[in-house]
């Protein structure tokens, strides 16, 4: 995580960042990336409506993790 503390400048560093919310959002990233499998797999009569549904929960999983990394 050396490099990572480089990134920041100032009163911000990377050991204020909780490892455990940066895993939420890369779970959620591949949630949306996959969206279109898991609907199809789930529903496969629903179409679009179902990968929307999956890329909102996808999105919201992402702002928790978020909210976890930066206030955790």
């Amino acid at each position: 995580m050396q490099w990572l503390n480089k990134v920041f400048s100032g009163a911000a560093d990377a050991s204020r960042v909780k490892p455990l919310g940066i895993a939420l959002m890369l779970a959620a990233v591949a949630l949306v990336c996959l969206a279109g499998r898991i609907a199809r797999r789930l529903r496969p009569e629903a179409g679009e409506g179902a990968k929307n549904v999956i890329k909102l929960i996808g999105m919201l999983i992402c702002a928790g993790g978020a909210l976890l990394a930066i206030l955790g």
